[in-house]
């Protein structure tokens, strides 16, 4: 029983006594409407007078609740009866409200009615109203006019349904006859469940639109009212709200667009049970503006946000043009039901048109595809992916065809799309193969249909000249092909050509087709086709656009076109003919001229044109009435006599000749022919002839090895030639000297053994050492700034071996004392085998992992992992060295990893077998172990110089087959995988993997990090990685020293945990919660779809008053079927008590919670780094110069005064990471306005509690049991990051006091993979009061407050600037530094550099990401101009770009005698200045566009030069970079931070440089880009 308040029991009788007050006026407002529409015609009688302009009759409604005060200016309708309402114009009133559709009687939907709950009006602001514009609250108020349409959650049912507001309404004011103008606003800013229309006076004012979130929409229309009132309805509109109506007298042109009609009321479809079809209805007279679509009174979408479907039926996307294209989803309808709709279309102006669909569905008959044989030629030496041609096969159900071989492609010869049918070759065909029978199946997904494809091998691609004349049935010219407007499809001789229309389907335009039979014109000029009939509006043919297509082979073709009509067309249909080929203007808005018949009535033009996609497309866009006559279609091609030519030599014999001769179709000659290399150590000849042997040399000094690669002939309009180079060059005996060092610090007792360099930790530098003289040392991580290692030891007990009892530490346990830190050795670019041996006899505290260039060659865990007791490790790998230096560091999870020794061996790349790369994909219980079916993929990689690589495999007992797509494998049982990989020059590699598959339990696991985000899902720092800490005494201090992991199992069986193991179980202890929260015990089950807790404490201390960090694994040991994922990493920091300098330090809590973001400082409190600071775990707290956090002297540090929100649509969350700071009250953290101290609007405010003052992740104050967090939706302005009174923007407070000082260091996120996390910063606090240098002061060590912020970034950005024009010459070395033109917006941004001309760059050029330098080797025959889009992207995403314009210049092939003697006769003359490639004009020898540099402003000297050379500069100029790059392009050295080297005075060490001629590249502060050759003289 429902119980009402004594407070509404009385509302209710009085709303109940004012209901039988107001029946009477009800009664009589009937009346008065039914006298009213029986005196229609005496009305309009009465009213001739003033049937056309109204004047100053103003009425502004606005729809809303009750309570509420309307607008300003506005009268308020809640949803009364027509009649209840009035409004005052002038001296007379006019009565306005809401009908019934049903009854076309006065209805009161309002509130006011009994059991109507709060009626049809509403006021979405709330409370917000009061204080909201006069527009917000128009917008903001609304009512009801389809209540019928209201619906629950999930759709289906009508929640008003039965009640006074659930009915359809239609709402009138009574006005003078005449024009009005009419503004109506539909929609709801709180929901989306509706497709608001309205119509006014029967004609569309909005037509239906889906609205977005928050989405309200206004139009206007101008009607004639001859009837007394205003009529609006929501007809053709689902759930329609209407917001406000401004009524006005009008002077205008009432809005007429006409009827909408369909071109059928109603459409039968008969469906089977199973069918998904789709249904195609037009517009009879289409209209080219927005057409809306509703279906009427859609009740059964199946949730009320979805307006666009029923259970059956689904309105399209909207077609300007009018042709609806629906579907008919039969699956949701019982076999033998009938179900029917009414769709509604409305566009602006019109009146809407009603479309009925009727549905049967009947029993399910698939019927099987269509498909037909087919028949294609194709050149035996087309390239890979060279397009042959289409299946043709159609469905009657409609349905979805797939494609594939089922014969005849045994060898893999060609492959066939599996969506669309089309064929493409899939290797180079055998030369002797004459043709190819396939077997194709088509399936539907239910029936499958098979034909027969025969493909013809030619032995050239060069056909006869196709013709086709477009006509009409009645023509047959001899010579043409004869094309009459039928679509799309095989025709005779079995060319495929025809007719589509402007969607691309195959389309007959056969009534287009015309023979004017006029004897004084050519038969080709008789004959036509109408590409553009609707521009006529004749019935004589298909008012629809035409487009024509080919199938052809890819390539160059010259087209000749005809276009006219020698009939004269009336002056609104003249032609104005347009053809265009392949998107390539051809005839241009062609106006004819004359009589009948007349010459100028015609234009024929010819053009060369490219197919890339299999066909040749001719399309009338742009034009007007075009009409097509023929088209002459011949292709153009070069050919080389031989696809590959071999030659032999050695350094001591000439070449071994060999033939290669270049023909040509007629109509071009040798001088017509560019001639180009893939290689420049292929020497082409300056002249040739056509039909006669090539004059090709190679370059002189070729190492031994197998050489690939390619010429190519070129010419304008031609297909071009192409023609494999290879070069076998005979061997010489292998260079075996190599690089020993080993590692010991400078006390050792033992002599190192013979050819071994010691390192004892000195700094990168150079030395003459038993190998000669070169550079090599210790280095900061990622940079080549030298660093002191004094990390080295010897031990004297255990083995005396010279190579083991002493090594370096790469990543000590005590990182502030000794840093991490890189090693690097100078050696030229090439190929190296490097051995590295790691470990001791002492201690086994080490998880050993070492990189060198990126590759990890060391990966040893000798305190975990080490079931053999190894106290020594060694490995050898196969490096690269690109950019002349091998660089060794720590790798990811190295931990104490201790350098014995290396060894650096250069190897012969023409001999260095290819890397083959194996990867298993599949559901990994252990190591090598799979539970069910398993994905392997193979790749490799050539290093020998070669280009081609075949990979093989075979598993088990089977036969080796060419690997060309993943392997599946389900077999249950152990396997082996065996894979060959074999390059062009014959190196091959074997490798076999062992591998077993298991029956799939159907357990999963998943980890999960209960440590939250507050208000997020997302576990801190991830779902593997969980961090703690604790206090050995913490007196009141609260500490986070546990976190829960939850087991989930999302499978289908029982999840079987066995064991939870830590890999050093005394620093932690864990209990086990059920999801009930109860303890349990191991071994234990967890029910598919439960999960378990662990509850993990952190309990570890150091052995002495000092604080720790201690990094474990816990391992999850289960039955799952991916239970190799079950583990993650558990990091805890320990400290004695509280401050006293015993806290974590900044740097540790990064490392605590995983992050690689270095906070390490170099700098001094001179802001230099000579000397370097000796503390980089204290920053100085002066202002950072931002020279030095680009330079990464300052770590990951940014620099960036103010920030944004860098998602609009995603909030910012802000979490405290850790406090380590006094017992006073908790410092507040907020973000404030740019320009004052307050807080900006919708920023972040927090604070932690008081007990939280000394750990990680301290808890908030408001909310003990959250992480300390800050949220805000939206900030619509920049912002200041304020912790403790100290400001992002510098200064030490809110005023921004002391701007020299910062006391608010921001760091780059790196993720625990050393991975840039984008839009989320680090944000660490200290008080730094009024100053302190490194190292010093109470108050600098930087970890008081630290944050972590998501999704903000600083608020500059990147900028790109206008790139110069370079001009580059044929066959010379060039590069460019493109990042000189653009701007990284803050300090500590990075910028990624990329490059497109139109989808890629040619082969020979080639953009540095990280650098921005373009460079490459222009070969002759290469485009004159290239445009290339530049784009830099920064660590956040965003993206600027800028445009280059590369011209090429025609240069010499290959350097001349007279360059030779030049460069002998400065080397005699020893001169101390460079040779500048730098003349006086403003274009150098290189080809460079740029500041032209005066050698007298320059010296260098020595050159030539030994083992360094110097650069003195002017007064006024600094360098900034400087590289060194060989003849062949490669960088050899790279300078990295010139800038801090002495103004004005540069040396650079060039000792590791063989003799030779070099290209010296540098930029100085003025932005001169100077290059000049460097000869080195050993």
């Amino acid at each position: 029983m429902l119980h009402h308040s004594p407070l509404t029991r009385k509302l209710l009788c009085l709303s109940w006594i004012f209901l039988l007050f107001l029946c009477p006026k009800y009664a009589q407002a009937k009346k008065v409407l039914e006298n009213k529409k029986s005196h229609a015609t005496e009305a309009q009688i009465s009213n001739e007078n003033i049937t056309g302009v109204v004047n100053d009759y103003k009425a502004f409604i606005n729809f809303q609740d009750k309570t509420s005060v309307p607008p300003e200016g506005y009268s308020r309708d809640y949803g009364k009866e027509y009649g209840f309402s009035k409004i005052l114009v002038g001296q007379q009133n006019y009565n306005y409200g809401w009908l019934s559709k049903e009854t076309n009687l006065p209805y009161d939907a309002s509130s006011d009615v009994a059991d109507n709950a709060n009626g049809i009006g509403r006021n979405r602001l709330g409370a917000a109203y009061e204080l909201a514009s006069s527009m917000e609250k128009l917008e903001g108020t609304l009512v009801h006019f389809q209540g019928d349409n209201v619906l629950s959650i999930d759709g289906g049912q009508q929640i008003w349904s039965g009640l006074p507001r659930g009915q359809e309404l239609f709402w009138e004011l009574e006005v003078p006859n005449g024009i009005y103008s009419v503004t109506i606003s539909l929609g709801d800013i709180s929901n989306v469940d509706s497709r608001p229309s309205a119509t006014v006076e029967g004609y569309t004012i909005i037509p239906a639109f889906v609205p977005t979130d928050g989405e309200v929409k206004k139009g206007n229309i101008i009607v004639q009212v001859s009837d007394g009132r205003i009529t609006v309805n929501g007809l053709g509109g689902f759930n329609t709200k209407i917001n406000y109506i401004n009524i006005e007298s009008s002077q205008e042109k009432p809005t007429n667009g006409g009827e909408l009609k369909f071109e059928s009321e109603k459409i039968e479809i008969e469906v089977n049970e199973k069918d998904n079809i789709d249904f195609s209805v037009a517009l009879k007279d289409p209209i080219n503006d927005f057409t809306g679509l509703v279906i009427e009174d859609n009740l059964k979408s199946g949730s009320r946000i979805v307006t666009g479907r029923n259970n059956w039926l689904k309105l399209p996307d909207v077609d300007n043009w009018g042709v609806f294209k629906f579907n008919a989803d039969a699956t949701q309808v019982t076999s033998g039901n009938e179900s029917e709709a009414t769709v509604i279309a409305t566009a602006t102006g019109f009146k809407p048109a009603i479309l009925h669909v009727h549905v049967k569905i009947g029993d399910y008959k698939n019927i099987a595809p269509l498909v037909k044989d087919h028949s294609f030629s194709i050149w035996k030496e087309a390239e890979l992916g060279t397009f042959i041609g289409d299946v043709n096969a159609s469905d009657a159900e409609d349905d979805k065809l797939t494609y594939k071989f089922i014969g005849g492609n045994k060898d893999g010869d060609f492959r066939i799309d599996k969506n669309s049918g089309k064929i493409f070759t899939n290797q180079l065909l055998s030369k002797s193969a004459l043709d190819y029978r396939l077997t194709i199946e088509v399936n539907d997904g239910i029936n499958t249909s098979s034909s027969i494809v025969a493909i013809i091998a030619t032995d050239s691609p060069v056909f006869e000249p196709l013709k086709v004349n477009f006509a009409n049935a009645k023509a047959d010219i001899l010579g043409y092909l004869s094309d009459t407007g039928k679509a799309f499809g095989e025709r005779e001789q079995g060319y495929v050509y025809g007719w589509l229309n402007t969607k691309g389907a195959p389309t007959d335009f056969l009534t287009n087709s015309r023979n004017r039979n006029l004897i004084s014109l050519d038969p080709l000029q008789n004959t036509l086709i109408h590409m553009q009939y609707e521009d006529v509006g004749g019935k004589r043919g298909k008012n629809s656009e035409a487009i024509w297509e080919m199938q052809l082979p890819n390539g160059n073709y010259e087209v000749t076109v005809s276009v006219g009509d020698g009939l004269v067309d009336s002056y609104f249909t003249t032609p104005s003919h347009s053809i265009n080929i392949e998107n390539k203007e051809v005839i241009k808005s062609f106006v004819p001229a004359g009589g009948v018949a007349a010459p100028g009535r015609f234009k024929k033009i010819t053009r060369v044109i490219e197919v890339k996609d299999g066909r040749l497309t001719v399309d009338a866009r742009g034009g007007y009435n075009t009409k097509i006559n023929f088209i002459e279609i011949k292709y153009l091609s070069l050919n080389f006599d031989k696809t590959i030519v071999t030659y032999l030599r050695s350094s001591t014999t000439e070449n071994i000749e060999q033939n290669l001769i270049l023909s040509a179709a007629p109509g071009i000659t040798a001088s017509d022919i560019t001639l180009s290399t893939s290689k420049n150590w292929i020497i082409l000849p300056e002249k040739f002839d056509l039909e006669k042997p090539l004059d090709i040399s190679f370059v002189d000094g070729m190492s031994p090895g197998t050489y690939l690669g390619s010429i190519t002939a070129s010419a304008p309009g031609y297909a071009s030639a192409e023609a494999e180079i290879k070069v076998e060059v005979a061997e010489k005996k292998e260079d075996n000297t190599g690089y020993k060092f080993n590692f010991r610090n400078a006390d050792s007792f033992v002599v190192s053994p013979e050819g071994y360099i010691d390192d004892i930790g000195k700094p990168y530098h150079i030395e003459n050492t038993v190998n000669g003289k070169f550079s090599f040392g210790w280095v900061e991580p990622g940079l080549f700034t030298p660093a002191e290692n004094t990390s080295a030891r010897n031990r004297t007990g255990g083995v005396i071996d010279a190579l083991r009892n002493s090594f370096t530490h790469i990543g000590h346990l005590n990182t502030v004392s000794y840093p991490i830190l890189d090693w690097i050795l100078d050696i030229p670019n090439g190929y190296y085998k490097v051995k590295i041996g790691v470990g001791e006899t002492n201690y086994k505290d080490s998880q050993h992992v070492i990189d060198v260039n990126g590759v990890n060659v060391i990966n040893f865990d000798q305190e975990n992992d080490n079931p053999n007791y190894l106290s020594f490790y060694e490995n050898e790998k196969i490096i690269e060295v690109k950019e002349g230096a091998l660089r060794m560091s720590l790798g990811e999870g190295g931990l104490n990893s201790k350098v014995d020794f290396i060894t650096v061996t250069p190897i012969n790349a023409g001999k260095l077998a290819p890397l083959v790369n194996v990867s298993f994909n599949g559901l990994h219980n252990i190591l090598a172990t799979y539970r069910g079916e398993v994905e392997i993929s193979i790749d490799g990689v050539v290093r020998s110089g070669g280009r081609d690589l075949e990979i093989q495999y075979k598993i088990d007992k089977s036969t080796f087959s060419a690997y060309k797509s993943p392997i599946h494998i389900n077999k249950l049982g152990e396997h082996i995988l065996y894979v060959k990989g074999i390059d062009d020059r014959g190196n091959s590699v074997e490798e076999q993997y062992s591998f077993k598959i298991e029956q799939a339990t159907g357990s999963l696991l998943t980890i999960e990090n209960m440590t939250k985000i507050p208000y997020t899902n997302r576990g801190f720092p991830a779902d593997d990685y969980y961090t703690f800490h604790r206090l050995g005494n913490p007196g009141k201090a609260q500490v986070h020293d546990s976190n829960i992991m939850r087991i989930h199992n999302p499978g289908t069986s029982s999840l079987e945990v066995e064991n939870i193991k830590i890999s050093i179980s005394k620093l932690f202890t864990y209990d086990i919660l059920s999801s009930e929260g109860e303890k349990i015990k191991l071994p234990l089950s967890v029910n598919a779809g439960d999960f378990v807790d662990v509850d993990i404490k952190f309990i570890g201390s150091t052995a002495g008053f000092t604080n720790g960090l201690f990094k474990e694994r816990i391992d999850i040991v289960s039955n799952a079927d991916n239970g190799i994922d079950g583990h993650a990493v558990l990091h805890g920091g320990y400290s004695p008590i509280t401050e006293g300098g015993l806290e974590l330090g900044a740097q540790s809590v990064f490392d605590v919670f995983g992050f690689k973001t270095s906070m390490l400082s170099m700098v001094n409190n001179e802001g230099t780094i000579d000397p370097v600071n000796k503390n980089r775990y204290r920053p100085s707290s002066n202002y950072p110069l931002a020279a030095n956090i680009d330079a990464g002297y300052e770590g990951d540090l940014i620099q960036s005064p103010t920030f944004v929100q860098a998602d609009p649509n995603k909030p910012i969350y802000g979490i405290q990471i850790s406090a380590f700071h006094g017992k006073e009250g908790p410092s507040s953290t907020k973000f404030l306005e740019v320009n004052s101290s307050k807080m900006v609007d919708g920023g972040i405010y927090m604070a932690h509690s008081e007990y939280y003052h000394q750990t990680v992740l301290p808890r908030n104050k408001g909310n003990i049991d959250l992480i300390n967090y800050g949220y805000s939706k939206s900030i619509k302005e920049p912002f200041r990051i304020a912790i403790g009174n100290y400001i992002s923007s510098g200064g030490n407070d809110l005023t921004g006091n002391r701007s020299d000082l910062l006391g608010v260091r921001v760091y780059k996120v790196k993720n625990s993979k050393g991975e840039i996390v984008p839009n989320e910063y680090l944000v660490i606090h200290d008080y730094v009061g009024g100053g302190c240098g490194t190292g010093g002061g109470y108050n600098c060590d930087w970890n008081d407050n630290i944050f972590y912020f998501i999704n903000i970034r600083p608020e500059a950005a990147p900028e790109a600037k206008p790139i110069k024009t370079l001009t580059a010459t044929a066959e010379k070395y060039f590069s460019y530094d493109l990042s000189l033109f653009f701007n990284l917006g803050y300090a500590g941004n990075k910028l990624s550099f990329s490059a497109t001309a139109g989808k890629e760059l040619p082969e020979w050029l080639a953009i540095n990401h990280i650098s921005g330098i373009l460079s490459g080797i222009p070969p002759n025959g290469s485009n004159s101009s290239y445009k290339l889009d530049v784009t830099a992207k920064d660590l956040n995403g965003i993206e600027v770009k800028s445009t280059l314009v590369l011209n090429i210049s025609k240069g010499r092939i290959s350097e001349s005698k007279n360059d030779k003697n030049s460069s002998k006769t400065n080397e005699k003359k020893g001169n101390t200045s460079q040779e500048i490639f730098a003349e006086t004009s403003s274009q150098n020898s290189l080809g460079l566009s740029e500041k032209v540099v005066d050698v007298s402003d320059y010296k260098i000297t020595p050159n030539p030069a030994t083992d360094k050379f110097s650069i003195v500069l002017p007064y006024d100029r600094i360098l900034k970079n400087i590289s060194v790059y060989d003849l062949k392009g490669a960088k050899v050295i790279d300078y990295k931070n010139v800038s801090q080297l002495n103004a004005n005075d540069y040396t650079f060490s060039v000792d590791r440089l063989r003799a030779g001629v070099y290209l010296v590249c540098s930029t100085d502060n003025l932005g001169a880009i100077n290059r000049f050759k460097l000869i080195i003289d050993k």
